[in-house]
């Protein structure tokens, strides 16, 4: 997906970042929180190697100029005044937990084009 974007491809895949984080927790699958972490370190890492620094104002300026794909998806940032520092690499989806014969199952109700359910409000 990088390459055909044009985009470069930075840190490891889904899959291994999966497979090292299974085999250094007992077998366990990441969350989505454990990956989001993963995933702002690789972006810090990148803008410091990028900025040859860890000074703020190059790190920042290298921020800025980031544009590429990691695991998590494409990372780029808003450099307007009004939302800078904002993700538009790519739109995030909105999971709902929803009932479904008795089950909680996770689904995916935003963006439209990608739902797997419609939203359930208000929530019960």
């Amino acid at each position: 997906a990088a390459k055909a974007a044009g985009l470069e491809w930075y840190g490891p895949t889904g899959e291994e970042f999966t497979k090292a984080y299974k085999a250094a927790h007992d077998g366990e699958d990441p969350s989505y929180h454990v990956a989001g972490g993963y995933a702002a370190g690789l972006i810090l890492q990148k803008a410091i190697e990028t900025a040859d620094s860890v000074d703020k104002e190059a790190v920042l300026k290298a921020l800025d100029a980031t544009d590429m794909m990691i695991f998590f998806g494409h990372i780029k940032f808003d450099t307007s005044a009004e939302n800078h520092g904002l993700q538009i690499g790519h739109d995030m989806i909105l999971i709902q937990w929803q009932e479904k014969d008795g089950q909680l199952v996770k689904e995916v109700v935003w963006p439209e084009a990608g739902a797997t359910a419609e939203p359930i409000y208000p929530i019960r």
